[in-house]
């Protein structure tokens, strides 16, 4: 509707985009959330039955390096690596190309080495190959404890063989991860600032419904960075199932905030558009009249639209 050329949306008029939008932007949420879930489900490639693979890192079996004790990666010092590849006679001829070391989370690889082995292992031989990985760069990778991988790949790029362990990475905050994590905090105290401000300047949606999804998204922006903060001093490695209970729990705390904060009452959004214009004769109206209406005067700034009263002619 429009009064006087001033264009006014009312609260029923304004509510269906902002519905949609929150559903959208909280369904987005979701589907990050669920993203490691989907990985995590995702089939891993496991030892074949054609081929026998042992692989050590600095002497020690990858299944040795758990959560209690992950493998510790320090950007000076290189990692002994280990792998012996058994041909039992089922082929005549196996080929393992490289062997790709991955520290992953949420998808993305924020720690990754691959390193080209040749291994090739005919019936009924062992081939085997010892290096050292250099971990040149790693303190502008990640740091804390993350989640990886040991893989072989063959000639073709497939991967033949995976292991997973815990990694302990000694690196630097301002490294791509740890940016990572800062610019969660980032979004997460504006999306607060922005609820927080509407919230004080009565401006949030009357609908329970949108005020909650108002302050979900800084709930699981809030979940996301525990978790990272966890990640990076070093009290947990962050598994798939760690995201789902941080971010579900952020999301709820939100929604539960939400839906608890006042509802506005009817007319406020006017209200505030209709702040007291000074006409050309010095007297006070408010825009949103017309007609017989035109001369309502607020009697104070700020106060509800019910204290509107017909100026003196």
């Amino acid at each position: 509707m429009s009064f006087r050329g001033v264009a006014v949306m009312s609260d029923r008029q304004r509510a269906p985009l902002p519905l949609r939008t929150l559903l959208a932007s909280f369904g987005a949420l979701v589907v990050v959330g669920l993203m490691p879930t989907a990985v995590a489900a995702a089939p891993t490639p496991a030892a074949s039955a054609r081929h026998s693979a042992v692989v050590l890192i600095d002497g020690r079996g990858v299944s040795h390096y758990s959560a209690e004790h992950p493998l510790s990666l320090v950007p000076s010092r290189p990692v002994k690596i280990y792998v012996r590849l058994t041909n039992p006679g089922d082929q005549d001829l196996l080929s393992v190309r490289s062997v790709r070391f991955q520290g992953r989370l949420l998808g993305l690889a924020f720690v990754s080495y691959e390193t080209q082995v040749d291994l090739k292992a005919a019936s009924g031989r062992t081939d085997t190959r010892s290096y050292r990985m250099d971990l040149q760069g790693l303190d502008r990778q990640a740091t804390g404890l993350l989640p990886a991988r040991v893989q072989l790949v063959d000639d073709s790029g497939r991967v033949v063989d995976s292991r997973t362990l815990a990694i302990r990475v000694h690196g630097s905050l301002w490294s791509a991860y740890g940016i990572f994590g800062l610019a969660v905090a980032a979004i997460s105290v504006l999306l607060i600032a922005g609820a927080v401000a509407a919230l004080v300047r009565v401006r949030q949606h009357r609908r329970r419904l949108q005020r909650a999804l108002t302050f979900a998204a800084p709930g699981v922006g809030i979940g996301t960075f525990l978790l990272f903060l966890l990640s990076v001093r070093g009290v947990l490695v962050p598994t798939p199932v760690d995201w789902i209970a941080f971010l579900a729990a952020g999301a709820a705390l939100g929604l539960a905030v939400g839906s608890l904060t006042p509802t506005p009452y009817r007319g406020w959004h006017e209200a505030v558009a209709s702040r007291p214009m000074r006409s050309p004769t010095g007297r006070l109206y408010s825009p949103l009249h017309s007609g017989d209406d035109a001369g309502l005067e607020l009697t104070a700034p700020d106060v509800n639209p019910r204290q509107y009263r017909k100026a003196s002619s």
